[in-house]
């Protein structure tokens, strides 16, 4: 009997992934939302939590941003400005689908919630600030 070489388990999953990739993509309707709930996956995987963004950001983003960042070590990755494709909506929503609901489940189900109610009101809060000077 031949002893245990981690190389074979490793080589095996990146086999049963890369063989189901393959197979979601030719099954899947979109390509690029295959590719984002991928990229999610991987990343989760990794330890990494990101939240991408696209169009016009709302003034409270910056704010929110940094809660994410410096409370949750979530990163936010602008995948795009005004100009947006479908396929960049596409890949955006299977990465989300992914990244949020495991952010969730790891910080708790409302951490998205709090730092844009926080953010919204730190903002709200300097605005005022502004207006008074």
């Amino acid at each position: 009997m031949e002893a245990f070489n981690p190389w074979h388990t490793l080589a095996g999953a990146l086999a049963f992934v890369l063989s189901s990739y393959i197979t979601y993509c030719l099954l899947s309707p979109s390509v690029a939302y295959s590719e984002g709930v991928l990229a999610a996956r991987v990343n989760i995987y990794l330890g990494r939590y990101d939240v991408l963004g696209y169009g016009l950001p709302p003034p409270e983003r910056e704010e929110f941003v940094q809660i994410l960042k410096t409370r949750y070590g979530i990163r936010f990755r602008p995948i795009a400005e005004c100009l947006i494709s479908p396929d960049i909506v596409a890949y955006s929503n299977g990465y989300s689908r992914i990244s949020f609901g495991a952010a969730e489940e790891r910080f708790g189900w409302d951490i998205f919630e709090k730092a844009w109610n926080e953010a919204e009101a730190k903002w709200s809060q300097s605005e005022k600030a502004e207006s008074r000077n």
